[in-house]
């Protein structure tokens, strides 16, 4: 008798172990995917942001140029803490999905609209979808076996996502301006049918996700306790080199479209700034592999970044 209900006792646990794991790599497939997506639609605007500024006949120039570029940071700069808050309390799942239905509505809405103000609010509802993915995808990811490995695989397909927007955004361009954005708007749509079709399988983890939640008392107070840590003076050198780093990046990348129009065709300026995450891929993937330590790595990433931009 004992023995039956042993061996009944370690088939439901088996049972509940292999429904776990199937829902977590639905989880990790679909993050994968979404990962590729939202990062592919988000560098797909970036060959044609002069075409898209010019698209309502505005005279703005370079001003509408710089707030198209940059409407997609601001929503992502605003949302990104917020959206890990909350997905700490009400679940990961629910903002990686919440993530991939807004690049949807993003990407509908710069492939319908030519007005400007309505493709500024799209690119700030795409990078509010970055800031509802990223911190959802990395606390599931980290929660894994193996964590260091997923997430290498997540940065990973980010730059591979963000090179082959740019690419097929150049690449199209000439056929359909918007043709990448079609792309990856078709894509992500995609994955939000399996979103849907799949709810269930993929909620399962969430059961398990809401007993370790935060309690009301702790939804701000945790965060702010990490943050205030995040922002001690130990870190001023990180932060700043992060600033200068991305900040130099992005204003090439944002007026490499506009100062290279008329010299070079619109697939070599999709190749060009696909080959900066190209390299981003490979340095990702030998860079963990030296015994470097990790100021050392940025003092060469800034150095790097120095040469180029003298070269500019």
């Amino acid at each position: 008798m004992n023995a039956t209900a042993d061996k009944k006792l370690r088939t439901r646990n088996y049972n509940t172990w292999l429904r776990v794991f199937i829902a977590m790599e639905l989880h990790r497939l679909l993050i994968y995917g979404a990962a590729f997506t939202i990062m592919g639609l988000s560098n797909a605007v970036i060959p044609i942001l002069p075409e898209l500024a010019n698209l309502s006949n505005n005279s703005s120039g370079g001003f509408a140029l710089s707030l198209l570029f940059s409407a997609y940071f601001l929503g992502a700069l605003g949302t990104m803490l917020p959206f890990g808050i909350l997905a700490d309390r009400f679940g990961n799942f629910k903002f990686i999905a919440l993530g991939i239905i807004l690049t949807v509505i993003s990407g509908l809405t710069i492939l319908l609209s030519k007005n400007l103000w309505i493709l500024l609010i799209a690119r700030f509802i795409e990078g509010s979808a970055c800031g509802a993915f990223l911190p959802a995808s990395f606390a599931i990811l980290s929660k894994l076996n193996n964590p260091g490995r997923y997430l290498g695989e997540l940065t990973f397909l980010f730059n591979a996502g963000l090179a082959t927007g740019a690419f097929l955004s150049g690449l199209l361009a000439d056929t359909y301006l918007k043709g990448a954005i079609l792309v990856f708007t078709i894509l992500t749509f995609l994955l939000t049918i399996y979103l849907f079709s799949r709810h269930r399988r993929l909620a399962d983890p969430e059961i398990s996700e809401k007993a370790s939640a935060l309690k009301n008392s702790d939804l701000f107070r945790k965060p702010y306790r990490e943050t205030k840590k995040l922002l001690s003076r130990s870190n001023i050198g990180l932060w700043l080199s992060s600033f200068l780093l991305n900040g130099a990046i992005g204003v090439l990348v944002a007026y490499y479209p506009d100062y290279s129009l008329g010299t070079i065709t619109k697939t070599q300026l999709g190749i060009s700034i696909s080959s900066l995450y190209v390299c981003a891929m490979i340095t990702s993937l030998f860079g963990g592999h030296f015994k470097v330590k990790e100021k050392t790595l940025i003092r060469i990433g800034l150095g790097f970044s120095a040469l180029v931009l003298s070269l500019q």
